[in-house]
């Protein structure tokens, strides 16, 4: 049907909710509204009246005098816009209402998505994500590539010389980590040996008792995992056995799993009782802080560590909140070693892109610059969740 603007009828206007009803902070709407009226008469903007199409505009939908919600605006030039409401189910029923009021057809994400994305297969890509994304920082970030934030600035760096597409190409892979994360959370391990306050540091982080908590070992036997958010950037938590040895079957081959898990995991905490003598040296020596965190936990009771091999540990306690807002900033950190790129910016979202950039960089660092460009040309067409279209 083409474009979310270019209806059967030139006249059809449609709104579609892409966010999942009720997740996360941030809701996100798009509407087609070929005659481009609706937002003229229910949206009341921050700043100038006639802004540069596809840029974003703060303001609040209204109805008459009443202001809905405090949102932000894209609008197209075909008279589709993107609205960004708060996010659950309330604030954005009722926008969606006020559009049912005034005429408007409620289509599927996925067929909104078809419309919307022009033909564009990173643009399709990030609106299909966009549908299951689970933090604020993830919607707002696949709503700017979904405008067209990655693809235009790929589109430019063909034009580019030599040095200048591969300074380009540089920062865009600078963003990798943050997109990435975003799209594609990893785990994150905490891991110990018995009663070190694994459990009840998981159930600090995702704010909820999932596990229960006993001074005794082995209360934890098998692998528990919990999504949740950490500094924006969602995560799988996994608490895990104590390591020792297991007392039944069942309990040996978990803890086995943990042992097995210890050089695999891509992040970890590890976690020591800060209370009594660590018992683990030689795998405190071969931890890697940059992927491995070392937990110094029940720092409400007197220190009984003085030598942790060189290693740097962040004093914490589940109990008081001691130093649990310095482990977060120390999880984000590693998450997203690259720090955050600027809102609305272009940002690499998945494996594939980054992969294919880093070609195109290794392409141009050896002077083969048709490669690069073909390498680019490739990372444009890498939609549907990675596939490159045939």
């Amino acid at each position: 049907m083409g474009d979310m603007g270019d209806m059967s009828d030139g006249k059809r206007r449609e709104a579609t909710l892409l966010t999942p009803p009720g997740r996360g902070g941030v809701a996100v709407i798009l509407i087609a509204d070929p005659t481009g009226k609706w937002l003229q008469s229910h949206f009341r903007s921050r700043g100038r009246k006639d802004p540069s199409p596809d840029r974003m505009r703060s303001g609040w939908i209204t109805r008459g005098s009443e202001s809905i919600d405090e949102v932000l605006v894209r609008e197209w030039e075909d008279g589709a816009a993107e609205i960004q409401c708060h996010g659950g189910t309330a604030v954005a029923d009722r926008i969606l209402d006020l559009t049912k009021e005034d005429g408007f057809i409620r289509v599927s994400p996925e067929e909104g998505i078809h419309r919307r994305s022009g033909g564009d297969p990173i643009r399709k890509e990030a609106l299909s994500l966009l549908i299951e994304a689970e933090t604020d920082a993830g919607a707002r970030m696949l709503a700017a590539q979904a405008g067209g934030a990655l693809s235009t600035r790929l589109e430019e760096i063909l034009d580019l010389d030599r040095w200048p597409a591969l300074e380009a190409i540089d920062l865009l892979l600078r963003t990798a980590s943050y997109g990435i994360a975003l799209t594609a959370p990893v785990e994150l391990w905490i891991m110990g040996p018995p009663n070190a306050g694994k459990s009840t540091l998981f159930n600090t982080l995702i704010g909820w008792d999932r596990t229960i908590v006993h001074e005794g070992p082995g209360t934890t036997r098998d692998h528990v995992r919990e999504r949740t958010a950490i500094g924006g950037i969602p995560v799988t938590l996994v608490d895990t056995p104590g390591l020792r040895e297991g007392e039944t079957a069942a309990e040996s081959i978990a803890i086995e799993r943990t042992e097995a898990g210890w050089d695999e995991a891509r992040r970890a905490i590890f976690c020591i009782d800060g209370s009594r003598p660590p018992e683990d040296a030689e795998r405190i020596r071969r931890l890697d802080p940059e992927r491995q965190l070392l937990a110094l936990t029940k720092s409400d009771l007197p220190s009984q560590v003085s030598d942790l091999h060189g290693q740097e540990a962040i004093p914490i306690s589940a109990l008081t909140g001691h130093g649990i807002d310095r482990l977060r900033e120390a999880i984000r950190q590693r998450l997203v070693p690259d720090g955050v790129p600027a809102p609305r910016g272009p940002v690499v979202f998945t494996e594939r892109q980054r992969a294919l950039l880093q070609s195109a960089r290794g392409a141009i660092s050896a002077g083969k610059l048709d490669l690069a460009r073909l390498e680019v040309r490739q990372c444009q067409s890498a939609g549907d969740n990675g596939d490159l279209d045939d």
